[in-house]
């Protein structure tokens, strides 16, 4: 296995060959010599960057230089350094499996799912996970190959995340509230040797989906022992075959490009790409070396209520199980009343929650209290510095430390606040080892504090690429290795970043993230659309609101009907993209000179209706 590639199926990711590393025993022998290393040659390269030292031909991403831009260096933002005081010498899934064999872990809880109250330990967790590795390799699963979960949260889903890293494989998250059109998309992209999903109406999109599939080679279906068997499919408790007693995982060289799981986003205006994410984001992460969130506790409970395929979720996931942590987690989007008797009787200490949910809970007719609640992690900039206060004071008494973070699937966390390290309508300040630059549209040039431009971001948590799709990834990436967000903004002369709008066309609802072209396709399917241009418009829960503005065919401009629009464009929409802002019929559109309608002016319109 130590001559596994960083990639092993497809070669569309080709880096330049790196300089020898030093061997795990000159590393534990000489540990201080190579901390001072790291700290004096410690650089930043971009979509690529690692530790290590400097040389005179940088890794070049799909050996394609793009041209250079005008950049002055002394206008990058940059967040506070931070050098791990021991570094990960082995391969991240290595280094995670190590730490959940402990000893002291192996007869505490691990996980807890809240609907059933099936609870699972560390050592129960690891066997099964060695169990069904065994069985992904009966059949046939081997190293680079895709393995899919299209699930809700569940313990089994979690034990086949932890078998294909045994093996290996590459684990594709896909997201589960997609309807069976939106999932053929997703299975085309990363054509799966294994997909594992849920009976029931999951199953059934799943079955049609499979029905859209282009290639040859159908994936295995794996369904969840949960309910009763479907014929034709095997179960996941089927698939779990006795440990070997000699059994070894898959574990690569430690290598921080070694790709481990596909998540999805749309990223710009096109359908959702799969963002590669590698060990790199875990490995050179703060968090997975020094507990970040104030809790004095060794051991305490975290509950999760956002979705699995959520890159903040699946990072908390691995994360808790790394430092042995309890677990607590829903199956699906949980009512008021049973998320707030889960926090009371599992008495969690860290909740990771999105800010719509926690908005929720203002309109709760009964206060509770909260004493054992000591941090909340959230994801989204639809929670602005008022909403944040006013959970805190109102539901918390004050006394709960709310983090909230901006960032998105291709970059991780970027910056973050608190109610007590913010500023009115700011994200918050850069997060370790991160770096920002502002750039000028048209000119590349890049701006100093309080002038706006698109935000380009550099960081150790940023994506290796789309998956197989080097010519989308080109377009995100500069010259100099930063990311290119679409979203605008600005800095002020303390750290502090503003979000003032968006260059892509991406709609923000709650923590998702909507191609409008998706939606639109969706209405060009109705016989009354002639043109259809679709757009978020502000909203003080959700952030945004699908809405969308249309022009009838000649024959419908009488008889339509702008609210049966939106309800049958809704039936074939997942409940993430619905036109939640309303169907609004023009005559016609202001176009740009190449015939394009010029969404800012259809927005100001409809925004002064």
């Amino acid at each position: 296995m130590e001559t596994l590639q960083p990639y092993a199926e497809g070669k569309w990711l080709i880096l330049e060959s790196k300089p020898d590393e030093p061997s795990r025993s000159e590393i534990q022998n000489e540990g201080d010599e190579i901390e001072e290393s790291l700290e004096k040659d410690l650089i930043l390269r971009g979509p690529l960057w690692n530790y290590g030292k400097k040389k005179d031909n940088d890794e070049i991403l799909f050996h394609i230089i793009k041209k250079t831009i005008y950049s002055q260096e002394e206008l990058v933002l940059k967040g506070a350094q931070w050098i791990p005081s021991k570094p990960i010498i082995h391969s991240f899934v290595e280094y995670l499996f190590i730490n959940m064999k402990r000893k002291k872990n192996i007869n505490s809880t691990a996980l807890v799912e809240v609907e059933t109250g099936r609870t699972m330990t560390y050592g129960e967790l690891i066997h099964n996970a060695q169990s069904l590795a065994c069985g992904l390799r009966w059949i046939g699963i081997v190293p680079g190959q895709v393995v899919a979960l299209f699930s809700y949260n569940s313990l089994e889903a979690l034990i086949m995340i932890l078998a294909s890293l045994l093996v290996g494989s590459l684990t594709a998250i896909l997201e589960s509230s997609y309807n069976s059109v939106e999932l053929a998309v997703q299975l085309r992209e990363v054509n799966p040797r294994l997909l594992f999903t849920e009976t029931g109406k999951t199953l059934l999109k799943v079955e049609y989906a499979l029905t859209q599939m282009t290639t040859a080679r159908l994936p295995r279906v794996v369904v969840n022992s949960l309910h009763p068997q479907p014929r034709n499919y095997l179960t996941i408790n089927q698939l779990m075959r006795e440990v070997e007693p000699d059994f070894k995982a898959e574990f690569r060289l430690a290598n921080s490009l070694n790709p481990i799981f596909i998540l999805f986003s749309c990223g710009t205006t096109a359908s959702a790409k799969g963002t590669l994410i590698s060990e790199r984001y875990f490995t050179r992460s703060k968090m997975f070396s020094e507990t970040d969130f104030g809790i004095s506790e060794k051991r305490y409970t975290t509950l999760i209520s956002s979705p699995i395929f959520w890159n903040s979720t699946i990072t908390t996931l691995l994360l808790k199980l790394n430092y042995g942590h309890r677990i607590v987690f829903f199956r699906g989007p949980p009512c008021e009343a049973v998320l707030i008797k889960a926090l009371h009787k599992f008495q969690v200490l860290l909740w990771v929650t999105s800010p719509a949910v926690l908005l929720q809970l203002l309109d709760w007719p009964v206060r509770c209290r909260w004493d054992f609640l000591k941090v909340i992690f959230t994801i989204g900039m639809s929670f602005t510095l008022q909403s944040i206060t006013r959970v805190r004071d109102e539901l918390f008494s004050g006394k709960v430390h709310i983090c909230q973070v901006y960032g998105m699937t291709e970059t991780g966390t970027l910056t973050s606040n608190t109610p007590s390290m913010n500023k009115l309508g700011s994200v918050g300040r850069l997060s370790h080892n991160t770096e920002l630059k502002v750039m000028e549209e048209g000119t590349g040039l890049t701006l100093g504090a309080y002038q706006e431009g698109e935000l380009c971001f550099k960081s150790q948590s940023l994506m290796l690429g789309y998956y197989k799709n080097p010519e989308a990834t080109q377009l995100m990436f500069d010259s100099e290795g930063f990311f290119h967000t679409g979203d605008l903004g600005y800095y002020d002369s303390q750290g502090f970043l503003f979000i003032t709008g968006r260059k892509k066309e991406v709609i923000k609802w709650k923590s998702y993230q909507i191609a409008p072209m998706d939606i639109e396709i969706q209405l060009l399917t109705l016989p009354e659309v002639k043109e259809a241009v679709v757009f978020g418009i502000p909203n003080d829960r959700d952030g945004e609101i699908v809405t969308a503005a249309v022009i009838l065919h000649p024959e419908f401009q009488i008889t339509a009907n702008a609210e049966l629009i939106e309800a049958t464009a809704n039936l074939n929409l997942s409940n993430t993209k619905k036109i939640r802002g309303g169907v609004h019929i023009f005559q016609s559109f202001p176009y740009t000179a190449t015939g394009k309608p010029i969404k800012n002016l259809i927005v100001k319109h409809v925004l002064n209706l």
